[in-house]
């Protein structure tokens, strides 16, 4: 099982509706969680390739998408909940991730 970073901007159409169905594109992959609009973390069995093309399918032409393999080392803010901060956390060694305190 690999960790993947997904992001997607939308050009136009911003329904709910619309949101909704990338939003299920996204999580039946695996198990995801949105930890900024639009920015997902996802753990999937699925290549990159394979997730990139299941999204695709909801978006238009003009809309962006990015589909990338997490490793290595983090950082983040005091303001995510408890349960992104965990999942980033499985990502990588807790040690490696550096959650900044105010």
């Amino acid at each position: 099982m690999k960790i993947y970073i997904v992001t997607y901007e939308l050009s136009s159409d911003k329904s709910r509706a619309r949101e909704a169905r990338i939003e299920e594109a996204i999580k039946y992959q695996g198990e995801a969680l949105e930890i900024q609009r639009g920015v997902w973390i996802l753990k999937s069995v699925y290549a990159h390739s394979a997730i990139r093309d299941m999204i695709q399918a909801e978006l238009d032409e003009q809309d962006k998408l990015f589909v990338g393999t997490l490793s290595g080392y983090s950082a983040l803010g005091n303001t995510f909940s408890q349960e992104a901060a965990a999942l980033i956390a499985s990502v990588w060694h807790r040690k490696s991730v550096d959650k900044h305190s105010a």
